[in-house]
């Protein structure tokens, strides 16, 4: 390789370096929740079901970080279509409303999902299987990854740091598509006692006891 080869493809991987930098719209999410050693790229074809469904930002994070676990407290960007199924148990919708997609875990079960509400307005919003709450965190994806899963009090309403400290104390690290379940019936004795558990298998469980017949 000549001497103004290297020169010039050592400048073009500069920028190509700067480019990627600059260019993640989700940057300051990335940057307070770094991806964890197994976040890959999300395959071609994923992406490439979601072009013009999901924002732009997202997808960029996918194809250039990937799904997977985000950060000391575990956040998780899913794959919708594992999930899909899940959130339209929970929140059932009639033909032609709004499609929610869901988008990212929280490491103890709730489920944030999107939703383009016309052609310049959209949300993101979550459930919480265990105590079956549902609200808006953000009115746009953008603000929701960099402002809503940034800011210490606006994350602390959805993820308590102490119990997130709590369950990686007992019970270690998540492994993907995991998170962890506190167990309800020993809280009025004043026991914490939490456990992982699989993420769909979770939100399958606590779904059907809605359904079940009161005894």
């Amino acid at each position: 390789m000549s001497f103004l080869s290297r020169i010039f493809g050592q400048k073009n991987k500069s920028n190509a370096e700067r480019n990627e930098a600059v260019a993640l719209t989700l940057q300051p999410f990335v940057e307070t929740h770094p991806p964890e050693r197994q976040v890959v790229p999300a395959p071609d074809e994923l992406v490439a079901a979601y072009e013009g469904i999901l924002p732009a930002s997202l997808l960029e994070l996918w194809r250039r970080k990937g799904l997977g676990l985000y950060g000391n407290l575990q956040l998780a960007l899913i794959d919708p279509r594992a999930w899909q199924p899940v959130l339209d148990r929970w929140i059932i919708s009639p033909p032609g409303a709004v499609q929610r997609i869901p988008i990212a875990l929280t490491s103890f079960g709730t489920l944030l999902y999107y939703r383009k509400l016309t052609a310049t307005d959209e949300d993101v919003a979550y459930i919480d299987p265990v105590t079956k709450e549902t609200d808006t965190l953000a009115w746009s994806l953008d603000d929701c990854f960099n402002e809503s899963l940034c800011e210490q009090d606006s994350l602390e309403a959805l993820i308590s740091p102490e119990l997130a400290q709590s369950a990686r104390q007992q019970c270690g690290a998540l492994a993907p598509g995991e998170v962890y379940e506190v167990n309800q019936t020993l809280l009025p004795m004043q026991v914490l006692r939490i456990e992982k558990v699989n993420a769909l298998d979770l939100h399958r469980r606590l779904r059907d006891a809605v359904d079940s017949p009161t005894p």
